[in-house]
C-alpha cells in the first residue's frame, strides 16, 4: 500500500509519500512517521511502475500544541 501527493514549498516541487516498508529505518526519533518520505522532485533520476493497493489517508501526521509564555509571540 502506497500514497503520494506533490507540494510546493520554499520554491521546490516535493514528492512526498507513503511507503510500508520501513525496514532500513528503525531508529527514528518520532516513529508515528518512520512511513512518510519527502523526495525532491529535481533530485528523482528514475521513476517505475508498481503493483498494489494505494492509501486513502494520505500521509502520516503528529499533531502538535504550541504554547507561548510569558508575552513570546
Amino acid at each position: 500500500m502506497s500514497y503520494a501527493e506533490i507540494s510546493f514549498e520554499e520554491k521546490r516541487f516535493y514528492f512526498e509519500i507513503w511507503w510500508e516498508e520501513t525496514k532500513e529505518l528503525n531508529n527514528r526519533d518520532y516513529p508515528e512517521l518512520v512511513h512518510n518520505r519527502c523526495l525532491r522532485f529535481d533530485r528523482i533520476k528514475a521513476i517505475e511502475p508498481m503493483d498494489g493497493q494505494w492509501r486513502e489517508q494520505g500521509l502520516d501526521f503528529l499533531k502538535v500544541y504550541l504554547h507561548f509564555y510569558r508575552g513570546m509571540v
